[in-house]
């Protein structure tokens, strides 16, 4: 039954159709009493189905970063995309006495590394990989303040620090089984403000119970130990997920910057074609390091520090000499987008 053919008030009431144009022998009627409110029913329904559509398309959408060069999804914006399948050329190291750093496309603030320590491989679910090899002498060129007992092979993208503001990060990393447990291992490092340390970190430790990817921070107003380490208000090692070797392990990791105790940090982590599980949460905490130490000062407004770094790649040490074992990871490359529903979208 056409639904506009139903009773109003008196009399049976006819189609649309033919209350408007006339009967079907072409016939124009006088329009009866009931016109005006038929007509005004179709246009509240009409008006409503206009607002209903509009709100359904704008709802779950962010406004894109102005200064953002990536990609929109339909949840939100890809900031950075550093995914070693959008990389064309092999990478190679930075030579520091002419200043020499080979990448296409330009993708990356800083290739940090020597020895060709991090290079492209083939991979049959993200394209390609970042593979990374670090041993002896294997250094960040640009970090001579580090000790010869680290060693260090990185990708490094400076941005704005992003105070006050969320950002959430998508990588995948493989360890090999010949992995041989350094006493502290950096994998990803975020909003790095070569202040104290990581200010927040993936990593991996080995413990009693296990091999673990970890969390770390060194956050929050700083203070040197007794050690001499400058410990942020905020400084722990927690782990997260077991490390399962010659297999990929995916993460999400969301970042509210602050340097008070509105910041947050996230974790999702989900092996590849697995469900995600929510595998770590801090709130209520700073995120970003702030006070004085050997490399300088930082206020806590940030107000001298607009920019910040993120790291991908393996930095380890803790050894007692410069003779330590060469370690070998692999990475999908690093995304940061404005949503935790678009991080999650950069990995297949």
């Amino acid at each position: 039954m056409n639904p506009y053919s139903k009773k109003l008030g008196a009399g049976i009431g006819r189609p649309l159709s033919w209350v408007l144009e006339g009967d079907r022998r072409g016939r124009c009627r006088t329009p009866r009493a009931r016109l005006p409110v038929q007509a005004l029913l179709i246009v509240l329904i009409l008006a409503t189905f206009a607002v209903a559509t509009a709100a359904s398309l704008t709802r779950g959408q962010s406004a894109p970063d102005a200064s953002s060069t990536a990609s929109a999804s339909s949840t939100g914006t890809v900031y950075f995309d550093g995914r070693a399948k959008n990389m064309n050329e092999h990478m190679t190291p930075g030579d520091t006495s002419a200043i020499k750093q080979g990448q296409a496309p330009n993708t990356w603030t800083c290739i940090c590394f020597n020895h060709n320590s991090m290079s492209l491989v083939a991979d049959s679910r993200y394209g390609k990989a970042y593979k990374n090899v670090v041993g002896p002498s294997d250094t960040n060129p640009w970090n001579g303040a580090a000790p010869a007992t680290n060693g260090a092979g990185q990708l490094s993208r400076r941005r704005d620090n992003d105070l006050g503001k969320w950002d959430w990060y998508a990588i995948a990393v493989k360890v090999p089984s010949s992995w041989q447990h350094p006493p502290w291992t950096s994998l990803v490092s975020l909003g790095y403000e070569t202040l104290a340390s990581d200010q927040v970190a993936l990593g991996i430790k080995t413990t009693a119970s296990g091999t673990y990817f970890t969390m770390h921070q060194n956050s929050g107003l700083v203070s040197k130990t007794s050690t001499g380490f400058y410990a942020g208000a905020v400084s722990y090692v927690a782990s997260v997920v077991p490390v399962t070797y010659d297999a990929w392990q995916e993460f999400v990791i969301g970042v509210k910057w602050a340097t008070d105790n509105t910041g947050a940090v996230e974790v999702y982590s989900r092996t590849p074609g697995s469900r995600w599980q929510h595998a770590f949460e801090k709130r209520n905490e700073p995120t970003y390091a702030y006070g004085t130490t050997s490399y300088g000062t930082i206020d806590a407004d940030l107000s001298r520090t607009p920019t910040v770094i993120d790291k991908i790649g393996l930095y380890f040490g803790g050894y007692s000499t410069p003779r330590f074992p060469t370690e070998t990871v692999y990475e999908s490359g690093l995304t940061r987008s404005s949503t935790l529903a678009t991080a999650k979208s950069t990995l297949p």
